[in-house]
C-alpha cells in the first residue's frame, strides 16, 4: 500500500476499468489524494473531505414539531422553497443548510419570547362582539335579572333601557352605562355585567389587539419525519449518466458502480469530483481512482448531497475540457447546481 500522495497521478492514456474490476475491487477508507486546481482552496479541501458530514436540512425535508404539554398544537411542517418553516404563533423560522438541533433551538427560543409568563401578567382588555353571552345581575332588583346575547348587530336588548350598544366595549364600560341608564328607574341600580360565555380569543392592550399568550410552549421538540431525496450526480465515461441516491458514506467509487461501471476508454486516473462550498468559488477535486481499484492506495473518499462526478476520457486534463465535453450530459444536474457553478470553473488550470 503507497503512503497517501498530495496531487493527482498522470493521466495513463488508455487506460479500460470495467464495472466488474470496480465490483471486485471496492472502496476503501478514509485516505484519499487530491489534487485541487485552486491553490488557495487546499487546506479547504483537506478539512471538508476528512469533517464528517452532517445530513443538514433542505426543501422538500418534512419535519414534526411537538410541544409535551400542548399536543393541541403539535404539526408536521413542509420545508418550503424559501428554505422556511411555518409554525404556530411565531415568525417563520430558517431551516435549510441547517441541522434538526440548531432548527430546535430556534425553535424554542420563538417560542420563549411570547410564552405566557405568569410572574409578569399583561394589563389587558377584553372587547365584546356579537355572539358573546352577558349576564346582568341587579344586587337589589332581583326581578331585573337577565341573560343576554349580542346580537349580529351589536346590541343587547334589557327591560326598562330598551337597547343599547354593547359591541367594541368592555364589559365594565358596558356596566358603568347599563348604570347610568337604570338611575331614573331605581333608587340604588347597583348592578353586575359577567360575561357568561365569550366567542373571541382577541384581548387589547393600549389600544393595540394582541393574542393571549400561549401556555408551556416554550420546550418544543423538532424531529425529521422524512429527508426530501438527495442525490448526486455522475457524467462522463459511465454507462448510465444520470442521479444516484445519496446515502451516508456513499464514495465516489460507489457512485461510479451505480451509474453501471465505466465505458471503455475512460481514465479513472484523474476522476473529477465538484462540489459548491458555500465560497465564491465551487470546489473542484481530483482523485486518482485507478490506483485504488489495484490495491494500491486509497483515494476514495466519501460524497455529499449534490456533488457532481465526472468521469473523463483518457486525454482529458483541464476542468474547463470535462465541462465542455460532458457539457449536454451535465444538464440535468441544473436541478441541483445552477450552470453559473460550472462557469465559474472555467480557466482554471490543468491538472498538474
Amino acid at each position: 500500500m503507497t503512503p497517501r500522495r498530495a496531487r493527482a497521478l498522470p493521466m495513463r492514456v488508455g487506460a479500460v476499468v470495467s464495472a466488474a474490476a470496480l465490483l471486485a475491487c471496492g472502496p476503501t477508507y478514509p485516505r484519499k489524494t487530491v489534487a485541487v486546481p485552486q491553490p488557495e482552496f487546499a487546506d479547504t479541501a483537506s478539512r471538508q473531505l476528512d469533517a464528517p458530514y452532517p445530513l443538514d436540512l433542505d426543501v422538500g425535508d418534512v419535519l414534526a414539531v411537538q410541544f409535551p404539554f400542548r399536543k393541541d398544537l403539535d404539526q408536521e411542517v413542509i420545508v418550503r422553497n424559501d428554505g422556511r418553516i411555518s409554525l404556530f404563533f411565531v415568525p417563520d423560522q430558517e431551516a435549510v443548510g441547517r441541522s434538526v438541533d440548531s432548527v430546535t433551538q430556534e425553535v424554542r427560543a420563538a417560542y420563549t419570547a411570547i410564552a405566557y409568563d405568569p410572574s409578569h401578567p399583561q394589563e389587558r382588555e377584553y372587547l365584546l362582539v356579537p355572539g358573546d353571552v352577558l349576564e346582568v345581575k341587579f344586587r337589589s332588583a332581583s326581578q331585573l335579572n337577565d341573560s343576554v346575547q349580542v346580537r349580529p348587530d351589536g346590541r343587547i336588548a334589557l327591560p326598562l333601557v330598551k337597547t343599547l350598544m354593547a359591541e367594541g366595549k368592555t364589559p365594565e364600560a358596558l356596566q358603568a352605562e347599563l348604570i347610568d341608564r337604570y338611575r331614573p328607574f331605581l333608587k340604588d341600580p347597583d348592578l353586575v355585567v359577567m360575561v357568561r360565555r365569550s366567542t373571541s380569543t382577541r384581548t387589547y392592550a393600549g389600544g393595540k389587539a394582541i393574542l393571549p399568550a400561549p401556555r408551556d410552549v416554550d420546550d418544543a421538540l423538532v424531529s425529521i419525519k422524512t429527508y426530501a431525496p438527495r442525490d448526486v450526480y455522475v457524467a462522463g465515461e459511465v454507462r448510465t449518466a444520470g442521479f444516484v441516491p445519496y446515502r451516508p458514506q456513499l464514495s465516489v467509487l460507489q457512485s461510479i458502480i451505480g451509474a453501471g461501471g465505466t465505458r471503455p476508454f475512460a481514465s479513472l486516473s484523474k476522476v473529477l469530483v465538484l462540489r459548491k462550498t458555500g465560497v465564491p468559488h465551487p470546489l473542484a477535486i481530483f482523485l486518482d481512482l485507478e490506483s485504488d481499484t489495484k490495491g494500491e492506495s486509497t483515494n476514495d473518499f466519501p460524497l455529499r448531497p449534490y456533488d457532481i462526478v465526472i468521469v473523463p476520457m483518457s486525454g482529458i486534463g483541464q476542468v474547463d475540457q470535462f465541462l465542455d465535453q460532458y457539457l449536454y450530459q451535465l444538464i440535468p444536474a441544473t436541478k441541483n447546481v445552477n450552470f453559473t457553478f460550472f462557469y465559474n470553473l472555467k480557466g482554471t488550470p490543468a491538472v498538474p
